[in-house]
């Protein structure tokens, strides 16, 4: 009798032919998916592998505040803010703006890196046009001092504030554009600066004033941190208004608890996944967002992803591979650069394609005609013209961006990657990967500094 993994390669190895694995719809969301090879008989394996009621209770583990971060022996606490707790940040953030209008700062000037700055570009990108900017923007996360002077350069230092978000404040960019701050703003206004962290002491031993630090709890990684008061920057403009961003969130939270339909879904989410990655050798995904307002949407999911799942293989496991390559950007730029490569290189790709009902025609002509072309068998082959149509695609139509649909739509996102982290057998939660390089940049920048 042949193991569920030996299956599972047989399975793939027939003739290829697109299925529609997935399609889901409800009053903010529809969301369809074509898939080579994936019918009804590799998702019964997949359910061998790990049942529905398995992940049901990985669920009820990650809520209930067990550790399911084990290699660092803690519980996992970003959900938390999705239930009640969003309400002392919204609160907080109506304090901060009263004590920045009283000061006379129009401009705030977010420093951080990775999951510190990701989530807050999202929610600037996604709604700063849609509020009477009482405040200017600007965003700082390198470690070149050119971007902090371009950022900078047209600001009025007496009505500049900084935000420097950071979990552990060690982190070498920060650290370095934040003494870029503090040499460009008036000798005597540290009260220009605000810390996020999980590491208070470490934000005053830099100077920062203790009442003008904020902390996030330890158990919040960098990736999920837009739950948490990291994003304090963007609610102190876009207000109480935005409460609806932590109640999406909470729904899915919800809803895979209560709903078996949609724990079913995001399930298939996930196997697509993990199908296209081990057995149809997809190794790359292409996410594309055909949504000027969701541009940056791809880095967010990006980081979720790699960081999350880009982790050695479980012997125990029967996949071999874990995170996929993930790379993209805004959809219509895209047409005339990653296409030519899905279409007719070599590449062996998946895709997932975002965009919002309200959009122009030639918007919705673009994102059809590439979920079509990426994905129909029946494409002619013989001329100049012949494409692939060998993408397994995933579309994601959001009906009406609003803060709830954003919230729904990351947190999808989220729990898609700690499904298949449970099939994987690996921590979600842990980024090694990511320290060892932090360490060795220090190492290095140590040597040159007393060199």
């Amino acid at each position: 009798m042949k193991s569920d993994k030996e299956e599972l390669i047989r399975l793939a190895d027939k003739e290829e032919k697109f299925y529609d694995v997935l399609s889901y719809e409800d009053d903010k969301f529809k969301i369809f998916s074509k898939c080579v090879n994936l019918n009804k008989e590799v998702l019964e394996i997949f359910n061998n592998v790990r049942s529905d009621r398995n992940i049901l209770e990985d669920f009820k583990n990650l809520f209930s505040g067990e550790k399911v971060n084990g290699s660092e022996e803690k519980s996992v606490g970003h959900h938390k803010y999705r239930s009640t707790s969003f309400k002392k940040i919204i609160d907080l953030a109506s304090k901060i703006k009263r004590k920045l209008k009283q000061r006379n700062f129009k401009n705030i000037v977010i420093i951080g890196t990775g999951g510190s700055i990701e989530g807050n570009r999202v929610l600037y990108d996604s709604f700063y046009g849609n509020s009477k900017k009482e405040f200017n923007f600007r965003f700082i996360s390198g470690s070149d001092k050119k971007e902090f002077e371009e950022a900078t350069e047209s600001l009025n230092k007496e009505e500049t504030c900084f935000f420097v978000v950071s979990k552990s404040f060690k982190t070498a960019e920060v650290l370095f554009n934040l003494d870029l701050a503090k040499k460009w703003v008036p000798e005597t206004h540290m009260k220009s600066f605000w810390g996020i962290t999980s590491s208070k002491e470490d934000a005053i031993s830099n100077d920062l004033l203790s009442d003008q630090i904020f902390s996030f709890p330890d158990d919040i990684g960098g990736r999920y941190s837009i739950w948490s008061e990291v994003c304090l920057p963007l609610l102190i403009e876009l207000d109480s208004s935005f409460v609806d961003f932590f109640k999406g969130g909470g729904l899915v939270d919800e809803l895979v608890l209560k709903e078996k339909r949609f724990l079913k879904f995001l399930i298939k989410l996930s196997i697509i996944d993990l199908w296209n990655s081990n057995f149809l050798g997809k190794d790359n995904k292409v996410i594309l967002s055909y949504s000027w307002k969701l541009r940056n949407i791809p880095n967010y999911i990006q980081q979720l992803e790699m960081e999350s799942l880009g982790k050695p293989p479980n012997s125990e496991s029967i996949f071999e591979k874990t995170g996929q390559t993930l790379y993209g950007g805004y959809g219509p730029k895209a047409q005339h650069s990653i296409f030519q490569l899905l279409n007719q290189g070599t590449s062996q790709t998946c895709a997932d394609l975002i965009y919002i009902s309200e959009s122009d025609n030639l918007n919705l002509a673009q994102v059809n005609s590439s979920f079509n072309l990426f994905t129909d068998n029946e494409n002619e082959k013989d001329d100049i013209l012949s494409v692939n149509s060998n993408i397994p695609s995933t579309i994601f139509e959001i009906k009406t961006l609003d803060p709830f649909s954003l919230g729904m739509l990351l947190t999808i996102f989220e729990h898609k990657v700690f499904i298949s982290s449970r099939f994987l057998k690996i921590n979600p939660f842990d980024q090694f990967g990511v320290e060892k390089g932090k360490k060795k940049t220090m190492e290095l920048l140590e040597s040159f500094d007393s060199s």
